[in-house]
């Protein structure tokens, strides 16, 4: 099956939103020694993605996007 995730964006040690620590199913990804990417929310099919996306959008991740994920590998779509 498909999994899909939201990326939060990428943020450093001094602009990473405080509540993106209370997203379900968080997951960082280190970039750099000063950067971090953060993807959110685990879901099996695209519609709840999105409504998760623009809930996102609501609070201020203004530049989130879905990312897909199938057998551990991201998938591009």
């Amino acid at each position: 099956p498909y999994i899909f995730r939201v990326n939060l964006g990428t943020f450093g040690e001094y602009d990473t939103p405080n509540n993106i620590f209370n997203q379900d199913y968080l997951i960082t990804v280190p970039i750099n020694e000063q950067k971090t990417s953060y993807l959110a929310g685990m879901f099996y099919n695209l519609e709840d993605a999105v409504e998760y996306q623009k809930k996102m959008k609501k609070i201020g991740y203004s530049d989130c996007f879905i990312v897909a994920f199938k057998d551990g590998e991201k998938l591009e779509f």
